[in-house]
């Protein structure tokens, strides 16, 4: 039996500093990030003994930069985009995208919120989430 430790590590800690999303068939759009908020995930699901991963990609974007991006909205949520992620450690993650699959399972809009604030320091701000899932990225070193 496989130890915990001997795992493999699926992505870096740290905290995501850049995001590059490329529309399926588009140019990419660097993504105006708010400063150490935003996140990649990569959650394994089990049903009925199948795996998968569901990678979630949260976006915490300046409020005024909604409106430009609202054009390619409809298409991130019909589409969907890849991402290249720039953790804050300097490493490189592509979400939405395979050398095998290519966009097969591309990350698509699951919400854009536009939150008013309950109090003054909550900020400006605006979450844009992305996911997609896949049962080929689950992988282990044996």
């Amino acid at each position: 039996m496989q130890k915990l430790s001997a795992v493999k590590t699926l992505k870096p800690v740290g905290g995501v500093a850049r995001v590059r999303l490329v529309p399926v068939g588009g140019e990419g759009i660097e993504m105006p990030l708010v400063e150490e908020r935003s996140s990649y995930d990569e959650e394994i699901l089990c049903d009925d003994g199948l795996l998968r991963v569901c990678h979630r990609l949260t976006l915490v974007l300046p409020r005024e930069a909604v409106a430009g991006l609202m054009p390619c909205v409809a298409k991130l949520a019909t589409e969907g985009a890849s991402a290249l992620v720039v953790t804050r450690a300097g490493e490189e993650l592509t979400a939405g995208f395979s050398d095998t699959f290519e966009y097969e399972q591309p990350l698509r809009l699951t919400s854009l919120l536009i939150p008013s604030g309950v109090r003054r320091a909550d900020g400006n701000h605006a979450v844009m989430r992305l996911e997609s899932e896949d049962t080929s990225a689950y992988r282990m070193d044996t």
